[in-house]
């Protein structure tokens, strides 16, 4: 799969014109020959192979003409006897002294270890040769014939003098690695190359997992879902901890034809898995499948490469401050823009090119560690801050800049909002310092970030010949941006500086000052509705369209903005409860609180910042407090308090405007808010108000806002009395309604209990009779979509539990007031016993006893209350109490409490019910009415007819704003037979003389 996602991406990076690194040979013949398992083993290897092949073969093809030194035994056997010794002195005495410089160079700079200096001298590499030299002579000079083959020592002796020859090599760059210059450009190079390598492998994953997924779509194949389970054969798994390297696509295609199942791939090119971790999973049998090795795991991946690589920079960052070099830190500052836009860059080059599938859930090159290398860039920044390099310092804060600038012209908004936080973390305000230095990285930190947002984003928003959608993304930038602004000025703000707030607080402002969108909004809506509009102002229906959108953005980003200062202003009059604002931090937040000089913008603002999501206060709020503990966040408090001093000190404000978020116990609590700011004396003070006045300006303000929530309250009905009624909320009621009486209805199980057969009756015989509530009335806000008002499906319950309790009080009304009252003498159980008696003396059958929910009644009966009996989850049997004299006992809160109740229930009542047919229950009947301007009215009139109504009455509006809901069913109880009841009387006194004899023996004990 690796090969194959390769040659797709070299084809798009062909097409697209872009560069790719790939590794040369040479390249990598020069990191195989450091390794100690290759040259020194093939050298002796060679060596025997050509003395073998040479003695085999016959003598025309030997050597010929060997050198004079090799024509005689004595004198090879000497040559290679130096040879040998001398190679190995030098190498000896050359590794000796090497080591030896290393070690002072690791010395110096500790984040450079001496097997790196090895490697890029070549030592590593020359220690392999002259180990491969050692090896080879030794294998020529003790062969068993009385001469060294000819081929064998011309072979070790050419290893032997190579090794010689390339020791000036070493030295030579043994002696660069010295300058500190040298090595620097070495390391960053291989940086670039290893990013280039990373976002290669990044895209390679991205690739397998499309190609994948194509594969699937054509095979009996599954690609690791959403939410893998733990059902299914494993067929393969992860035999060690690891990195899923590469997929055999080949082996995997066939197994999955074989499979008489499904397979399932649980991992990618990629993925880190653990021992044992499912890789390939199928619900049938395991077949052969696992006989075949489809994946191959890797110990490192792009994880630990990218450690190492940030290592290295901060690593170089360092040294070039140590060593105080300009040139050496704008190296690394390259290197880290390098690392930040690499992802960005290759997926405009040529990453979208290869989406579709899998690719296009996710942008693919976001492996950029902006944490990481944020958290880099602020501890090099730090140290310079420290030394005082002026020059250092300024090229990591351009950074912001540059990598800022790239990531709007690559429509990067995460890279954007990963380097203004880095512009934010550069902030510093050590209060026992005053270094200029801080002063001037303070600055330049939040001014870069403002000049990001005049020179690059906003030109390309304001830029009329950009496509809708290239400005709709510079708006997303210039989003990022205000918001990154904002944060800066909070940060400055915590830490009171209010010069530099004035100063940044000002420029924020000016942004987006001079944006004109032609045409105006005005004419726009015109020319989209109206052609001949169009025609006269020679404007197209694309170009109004795009305007109006453009005009939208606009009023958003201002809205954001003054939403960003608001809570800017309510953070620090937050802040100043724990931490009393003095005097000059009074005069900057009066400043900022005058500059909103429109009301109706300030509120539009507002609503935004109350909004979910759009506000920073909740989180500014969420992360002062201290972990561990739990709290009451409250971050409006804070936005009505700037609120309340916004009104409070503008001179303009005569009258608050109605807005949507202006609710009750918000407008109570800007009220106690302006209180508060009238006895602030210090406020008054900067504000140049009396006391007199600030207490009048308070009660107008006052008076303003209940106005202001009367008018919103209007507004908010008219529209809601415009709305028509969503049907999908009126079935869902009805549905709820008829759901919610049937679960809680106890009835039916009581009638089964005393044997009560309900008697179907035809539709045509009920008439107008229903049994249910009258017509009530519902907010119409509930019915309607879109709406602020939740609950519809808590009033469907109640009326359908409503419902259901009603039937079963009403049989148990007819039961206390239609059946024979019996007094008698002695306990209640005799008295009970005896109503038994004198039903079945009459020819009755009891079949209940209904008990009120009276803890003493059941006490006397000898049945544990309520909280003592073991109660089902729900329904009929909550409200069983047990037995008695072999009948059950039903408790019934309708029931009083001096009375007890035994009743033959089949002889004594009767129930009607509209059947559809002979199984079927009658259903809840539900209407959701809406009330016209005429059935306000009628309603109206028959209160005035009502006599004694002395509650307030609603007017005709408030009516209109309701809906009518009337609930009923087909239901209909009839007393047969009193005398099949007897409602046995408990005196009080009974009660008295129990809890007196109980509480004597109490005491004698």
């Amino acid at each position: 799969m690796r090969r194959l996602a390769s040659r797709k991406i070299a084809e798009a990076q062909r097409e697209a014109g872009a560069k790719h690194y790939e590794a040369s040979f040479w390249y990598k013949l020069w990191e195989l020959c450091a390794l100690p398992h290759f040259l020194p083993l093939l050298a002796p290897a060679a060596a025997i192979t050509i003395s073998l092949v040479e003695s085999a073969m016959s003598s025309d093809l030997k050597v010929g003409s060997p050198l004079p030194v090799f024509r005689q035994t004595d004198s090879s056997r000497d040559i290679l006897g130096l040879l040998w010794q001398v190679e190995g002195s030098i190498l000896a005495l050359v590794t000796a002294v090497v080591l030896f410089a290393f070690e002072g160079l690791t010395r110096a700079r500790p984040g450079v270890p001496m097997w790196e200096y090895a490697g890029r001298s070549g030592l590593a590499q020359y220690l392999m040769l002259g180990g491969a030299g050692l090896a080879a002579i030794p294998v020529a000079l003790f062969w068993h014939s009385d001469r060294p083959p000819l081929a064998a020592a011309h072979f070790a002796a050419a290893v032997s003098v190579l090794g010689i020859v390339a020791l000036p090599f070493l030295v030579y760059r043994a002696m660069r690695l010295i300058d500190a210059t040298w090595l620097r450009t070495q390391r960053l190079g291989e940086v670039r190359q290893t990013v280039a390598r990373l976002v290669r492998d990044e895209a390679i994953e991205r690739v397998v997992l499309n190609e994948l997924d194509e594969h699937a779509k054509a095979s009996n194949l599954k690609i690791r879902p959403m939410f893998p389970r733990d059902d299914g054969n494993v067929c393969q798994e992860a035999a060690s901890d690891g990195i899923v390297y590469d997929i055999d696509i080949s082996r995997l295609l066939r197994a999955a034809r074989e499979s008489r199942s499904r397979l399932t791939v649980a991992a990618s090119i990629g993925d880190v898995v653990t021992k044992r971790t499912a890789l390939l999973t199928s619900q049938g049998a395991l077949e052969d499948v696992r006989a075949l090795p489809i994946f191959i795991l890797s110990k490192e991946g792009r994880g630990d490469r990218m450690g190492r690589l940030l290592s290295e920079l901060k690593e170089e960052g360092v040294e070039s401050l140590r060593s105080e070099s300009g040139s050496g830190m704008t190296a690394v500052v390259d290197s880290y823009a390098e690392l930040w836009l690499a992802w960005p860059r290759a997926w405009a080059a040529y990453g979208q090119r290869l989406t579709g599938g899998f690719m296009n859930q996710r942008n693919p090159f976001r492996f950029t560690p902006v944490d990481a290398m944020r958290s880099d860039l602020w501890s090099l920044l730090d140290i310079a801050i420290e030394r005082g390099l002026r020059e250092q310092a300024n090229s990591l804060i351009g950074i912001t800049y540059r990598v800022g600038r790239e990531a709007i012209d690559l429509d990067a908004p995460d890279i954007l909002e990963g380097v203004t936080g880095l512009a934010r973390s550069a902030l510093r305000f050590p209060h026992d310092s005053d270094s200029r230095l801080i002063k001037v990285t303070n600055d330049r930190a939040i001014r870069l970030q403002v000049e990001l947002c005049r020179y690059i984003a906003i030109p390309r928003l304001e830029d009329a010949r950009r496509e809708t959608s290239d400005r709709l993304r510079a708006a997303e930038s210039v989003s990022v941006l205000f918001k990154a602004i904002a944060e800066c000025l909070k940060i400055v703000l915590d830490n009171r500086d209010d010069r530099l707030f004035y100063e940044f607080d000002k420029e924020f402002c000016r942004l987006l000052e001079f944006w004109t969108i032609e045409p105006d909004e005005y004419i726009a809506r015109q020319a989209l509705d109206d052609q001949t509009v169009r025609q006269q102002l020679s404007v197209t229906e694309e170009q109004a369209r795009d305007a109006l959108e453009m005009h939208s953005i606009q009023r958003d980003l201002l809205t954001l903005r003054a939403t960003l200062r608001l809570s800017l202003l309510g953070w620090t009059l937050h802040t100043g409860v724990t931490k009393p604002l003095d005097a000059k931090m009074y005069g900057t937040l009066l400043r900022v609180a005058r500059s909103f000089d429109d009301v109706e913008e300030l509120f539009q603002a507002v609503g935004l910042a109350l909004e979910k999501g759009n506000g920073r206060l909740g989180d500014w709020v969420l992360s002062s407090l201290p972990q561990g503990d739990a709290h009451f966040i409250d971050d409006e408090g804070p936005l009505l308090r700037a609120i309340s001093l916004i009104l409070f000190t503008s001179p303009t404000v005569t009258a608050v405007p109605p807005a949507a978020w202006l609710y009750e116990h918000r407008i109570e609590r800007l009220k106690s808010m302006l209180d508060d700011m009238a006895g602030d004396d210090t406020l008054l003070t900067v504000a140049n108000i009396d006391r007199q006045r600030a207490a009048d300006m308070a009660s107008r303000l006052k008076g303003a806002l209940d106005v202001s929530r009367l008018t919103q309250a209007a507004i908010e009905r008219a529209e809601l009395i415009r709305q028509p009624l969503d049907p999908a909320k009126v079935h869902e009621f009805r549905e709820q309604v008829a759901a919610s009486w049937s679960e809680a209805r106890t009835l039916p199980d009581l009638l089964a209990l005393g044997g009560v057969v309900i008697s179907p009756r035809p539709a045509g015989d009920w008439a107008d009779r229903r049994f249910g509530f009258n017509p009530s009335l519902e907010n119409k806000a509930l019915f309607v979509t879109p709406s602020k008002m939740i609950g519809l499906d808590f009033r469907a319950r109640e009326y359908g539990r409503g419902l259901a309790q009603a039937e079963f009080a009403a049989v148990i009304s007819a039961i206390q007031s239609k059946s024979r009252k019996l007094r008698g003498r002695g306990s209640v159980r005799e008295r009970v016993a005896k109503g038994v008696q004198q039903l079945s003396l009459e020819g009755f059958t009891p079949s209940v006893v209904v008990v009120p929910k009276d803890r003493w009644i059941l006490t006397a009966l000898g049945l544990p209350p309520r909280w003592q009996r073991r109660l089902s989850s729900h329904g009929f049997q909550r409200l069983v109490a047990g037995e008695i004299l072999g009948l059950p006992v039903v408790e019934a809160s309708e029931l009083d409490n001096d009375r007890v109740c035994v009743i033959d229930l089949a002889a004594f009542l009767k129930i009607h019910e509209l059947r559809d047919d002979s199984t079927a229950s009658s259903s809840v009947n539900c209407k959701v009415d809406v009330i016209g301007e005429d059935l306000a009215a009628d309603i109206i009139g028959s209160w005035n007819r009502g006599a004694g109504r002395s509650e307030r009455q609603m007017s005709l509006e408030e009516l209109q704003a309701c809906v009518r809901v009337v609930v009923n069913r087909h239901f209909e109880l009839e007393v047969q037979d009193r005398l099949a009841s007897r409602l046995v009387w408990i005196p009080p006194s009974l009660r008295v003389e129990q809890e007196s004899s109980t509480s004597g023996k109490g005491r004698r004990k």
